[in-house]
């Protein structure tokens, strides 16, 4: 599995301010929300993993990234990247349209979709890229 590092997210959040909303302001503004952001995809309790799943850990590292707010701005943009890239890294294209990506964002954001949902939605637009 390839994770994203803590700085790579970062980099991700930097570079859609800077594109978008270069009045925004820009950083990190909980470390410690972004450090458990980056490491829960990778938890195990008692030698099983919590998220055993890619799309399980696509899921965790989106929807925590959209909730826990760890940036001053762009979270939701910044869980859409992480989440395109994490998948992409590891062989999975997610063919969704644009709207429909949006929708699920605001949905994790307003507390209106559980954990199963995202990650079947995950799994309903993802390809495998050979």
């Amino acid at each position: 599995m390839n994770y994203l590092t803590i700085e790579e997210i970062i980099a991700m959040n930097y570079a859609l301010i800077k594109r978008y909303s270069p009045r925004e302001m820009i950083g990190v503004k909980d470390k410690s929300a972004l450090e458990m952001t980056i490491a829960q995809p990778k938890q195990n309790v008692f030698d099983k993993e919590l998220y055993p799943t890619v799309y399980d850990k696509a899921y965790i590292l989106y929807f925590n990234l959209i909730k826990k707010h760890c940036f001053h701005n762009a979270n939701k943009r910044t869980a859409v990247l992480a989440l395109l890239v994490f998948l992409k890294r590891n062989g999975i294209e997610l063919i969704v349209d644009k709207e429909e990506l949006e929708e699920m964002t605001v949905a994790i954001a307003i507390d209106v979709v559980s954990k199963d949902e995202i990650s079947a939605w995950i799994q309903s637009y993802a390809k495998k890229v050979t």
